[in-house]
């Protein structure tokens, strides 16, 4: 039988750390960065694929490109505020 040895965390969390000031939450937990990613991947293909149909409005794209613009720049985003 194999032993869970997961670690936790491998950096410490005190302030003066290497000057990164990050956490490890969010809206789906733990991994939310990487569901934004995948949601903002998601959506600019949708974005794409629908704006080559012949039936689609030419905004209705551009509506799923700003939703994955938002989904992708929000941490980076959030993070410029923090050290704002």
């Amino acid at each position: 039988m194999m032993k869970n040895s997961h670690k936790e965390h491998d950096h410490d969390h005190s302030a003066g750390n290497s000057g990164e000031s990050h956490s490890h939450g969010g809206v789906f937990g733990r991994n939310s960065e990487l569901y934004f990613s995948i949601i903002c991947g998601g959506l600019l293909l949708f974005g794409y694929i629908i704006s080559k149909s012949i039936l689609v409005s030419g905004t209705i794209p551009w509506i799923f490109y700003a939703a994955a613009y938002l989904f992708g720049g929000w941490y980076t985003a959030m993070e410029a505020v923090e050290k704002i």
